[in-house]
């Protein structure tokens, strides 16, 4: 493949848009806002033995070439050459994305505790209707955001992105990838983002580079409409802000207890 390749996902409502943004203040890394590639191609690999056509003519080298075309055609347009692709699903494609690559893929896995997560849900919730508009999920289950308890349980859920995407992290450990998963804890590398960049770049082999978190600049942009959503991926400019827990505002003492052992990446 033309490029060197790593990925991005994680929890949602966890930086990984800042993470995005700070990246590429790095000139030979280019990071993707949110991507849609593998949506493109998995259907490659889950319908080539549904056509005759291949199974009669075709080889693995014909497939594989395939996918990695795409991949690299999708991202011929930037020149950078390394790239970083953001998707919540990829944890769920550890063995897909080894396939294309010929070798274990490394996977950013930024997560945050899951009682902010939930509270920034709900922040935004109570905003929307502040605005008088239906937050997504609530026109086909209202019943579900009938109090916050009900609410965290349906963002929470195994069809929600947070449940979604805590469940593929979490069995991509179980299937034995843990040395291509690394957690980016939010809480820890916006207190200290030096010492944790230079962790992270270690971890992925490359060249570290000095970033400048005092003048962060968002450079990477989302069409949030499309997620019925307004700014989900807008960030804060300017230096970098430690973050700090807010869930006490939201949550009810049964709650934060409810999700307090959630959070899995800790000791």
């Amino acid at each position: 493949m033309n490029k060197k390749y790593f990925f991005i996902s994680g929890l949602p409502r966890s930086g990984s848009t800042l993470l995005v943004n700070i990246l590429n203040q790095n000139p030979k890394i280019y990071a993707s806002p949110t991507s849609g590639l593998h949506q493109v191609i998995k259907p490659i690999v889950t319908g080539w033995q549904n056509i005759a056509e291949f199974k009669a003519n075709s080889t693995e080298d014909h497939k594989k070439g395939l996918i990695q075309g795409t991949i690299d055609g999708y991202y011929s347009c930037k020149n950078e050459e390394i790239i970083f692709d953001k998707s919540r699903a990829w944890p769920g494609e550890t063995e897909l994305l080894e396939y294309i690559l010929g070798e274990k893929p490394k996977i950013i896995l930024c997560v945050r505790d899951v009682r902010d997560i939930l509270s920034s849900w709900e922040n935004m919730y109570r905003r929307d209707k502040l605005a008088g508009k239906a937050t997504p999920g609530e026109q086909n289950n209202p019943m579900a955001f009938q109090t916050i308890d009900s609410r965290c349980d349906f963002w929470s859920s195994s069809t929600s992105p947070l449940g979604s995407a805590f469940n593929v992290m979490r069995d991509a450990f179980h299937r034995g990838y843990g040395s291509s998963l690394r957690y980016f804890e939010f809480e820890k590398w916006t207190s200290n983002p030096q010492t944790e960049f230079k962790k992270l770049y270690e971890w992925l082999g490359i060249d570290e580079f000095q970033h400048d978190f005092e003048n962060i600049k968002q450079v990477i942009h989302e069409k949030d409409e499309y997620y019925g959503y307004n700014d989900l991926h807008t960030i804060k400019e300017g230096r970098i802000i430690p973050s700090h827990s807010k869930w006490e505002q939201f949550l009810t003492p049964e709650l934060s207890q409810k999700y307090a052992g959630s959070n899995i990446w800790l000791p």
